[in-house]
């Protein structure tokens, strides 16, 4: 964020490297001053010069960045300061406990661990086999020639290896009806009709429809 920031107010500070513009033809080319007998811009109503944009200077930038180094740290500090005060009140707490709550703590505090613990263990199983069940979706799909991106392995990989194949084989059914419809088309060159009552259409198709229309 810091160094697109610095880019941008850089990019807008280029007309400071640019040459000098050439003098009106009312001004004196040696001076820039308007000629004997005209007036300046800005009298008698003259309208403001329109060039009159905020210019930021090296110095302007360096300011800019130093404010902002000083807030983070003012920010990191803070932080800091807090944690320690916190830590400083719990180590109190604790010391004025009896020894059979000091024990109670000291158990609750290691449940929490092992819990904290087993739930990021869990989190991590999760996402193995999410992995994993996308790499074979990834594969199926690739068999058959059907697409196999990154949006459609979203679409097909499921919480299991079962809800997996049965999504895939719904995408599957989907693109060979969309296929079959465009070879109807190719070849008789309009678009098939239904016929009968359509079907209304599950949240899962919709997404697909959705992703071929991109």
């Amino acid at each position: 964020m810091k160094n697109r920031t610095i880019k941008q107010l850089l990019n807008f500070n280029l007309q400071l490297f640019a040459d000098d513009p050439a003098p009106a033809d009312n001004q004196n080319k040696e001076t820039g001053d308007p000629k004997p007998g005209e007036d300046k811009p800005g009298e008698k109503g003259d309208p403001k010069p329109a060039n009159d944009e905020k210019r930021f200077t090296q110095a302007d930038v360096d300011r800019m960045i130093a404010e902002n180094n000083a807030r983070n740290k003012r920010s990191a500090e803070k932080a800091i300061k807090e944690a320690v005060t916190e830590a400083k009140a719990e180590a109190e707490k604790y010391a004025k406990m009896s020894e059979d709550e000091k024990r109670r703590a000291d158990e609750m505090q290691r449940q929490k661990a092992l819990d904290d613990l087993k739930a990021e263990n869990e989190r991590l199983k999760s996402e193995a086999m999410q992995r994993e069940l996308g790499a074979q979706a990834a594969q199926d799909l690739a068999k058959g020639g059907y697409p196999s991106t990154p949006d459609v392995l979203e679409f097909v990989t499921g919480k299991d290896a079962e809800e997996t194949k049965e999504l895939t084989n719904r995408f599957k059914t989907i693109i060979n009806a969309d296929r079959k419809a465009q070879e109807v088309k190719r070849a008789t060159g309009s678009t098939p009709k239904a016929f009968g009552e359509q079907k209304p259409i599950d949240p899962f198709t919709a997404r697909i429809n959705k992703y071929q229309k991109k």
